[in-house]
């Protein structure tokens, strides 16, 4: 069984974060190295033997909006609804924030990312100010309530 964890904000726990998306996405600048932020919230993905086998964050950008950044999971950590749980603990730590609005976009090649969110009842939408990978990504969103 796969447990989750808010991860406490330490060098070691970005060191690795870090290697963990270099691993898994070698060609994309690591979130962990651009956003390190006091309104950057990480959580690890731990296997039985307590190895770290993927990582989230949630970033609080303005009040009452957050940002779902970056999910990674080892490849043979995937199927087994590992993203969607990451999607649920990131939106009840947002809720507990005050949080009403979640965003996030996704890689037009990343289907499986996409059907998750969608999973999880979020809504494509265009922003009025886009970001991230534009103009080759899609973006979504959620209302989130108490």
């Amino acid at each position: 069984m796969i447990s989750i964890r808010k991860l406490p904000r330490s060098e070691k726990n970005l060191e690795s974060i870090l290697a963990l998306e270099l691993e898994i996405l070698p060609l994309d600048v690591p979130y962990s190295k651009i956003n390190n932020k006091s309104t950057a919230y990480w959580w690890g993905a731990f296997d039985k033997h307590g190895t770290l086998v993927g990582a989230t964050c949630l970033s609080i950008w303005i009040p009452g909006w957050a940002f779902l950044a970056r999910s990674v999971v080892k490849k043979d950590y995937r199927g087994q609804k590992l993203q969607q749980r990451f999607i649920k603990v990131r939106e009840k730590f947002a809720r507990l924030q005050n949080v009403h609005t979640i965003v996030t976009y996704v890689s037009p090649e990343n289907i499986a990312s996409a059907n998750n969110l969608i999973r999880c009842g979020y809504e494509l939408y265009i922003p009025q100010d886009k970001w991230g990978l534009q103009p080759f990504c899609y973006y979504f969103r959620k209302k989130v309530k108490k």
